[in-house]
């Protein structure tokens, strides 16, 4: 199975890839503005698209009892959403 762990390495891995993968917050920063970008070009709702992955990550938290973890993430991006 799968952990939470693997899936952050194999992100980690994808960062990497990426032009400024010296800085991983820039590198981030890029890769999902390409994201963007491809969404645009295809018609795919990035917008709905995230709030799946918002639902597999709270998921896949969950699993193994490390519902700390999901909530710790899920309150620090809330309250930078509220501004």
């Amino acid at each position: 199975m799968r952990t939470n762990r693997d899936r952050a390495k194999d992100f980690a891995r994808l960062l990497n890839q990426m032009d400024d993968a010296d800085d991983p917050s820039t590198a981030l920063t890029d890769l999902l503005a390409n994201a963007l970008h491809y969404c645009n070009q295809t018609s795919i709702d990035f917008e709905d698209c995230l709030r799946i992955a918002d639902d597999h990550f709270g998921e896949e938290c969950f699993e193994g009892a490390k519902g700390a973890e999901y909530e710790k993430a899920h309150t620090k991006r809330t309250r930078r959403n509220r501004g």
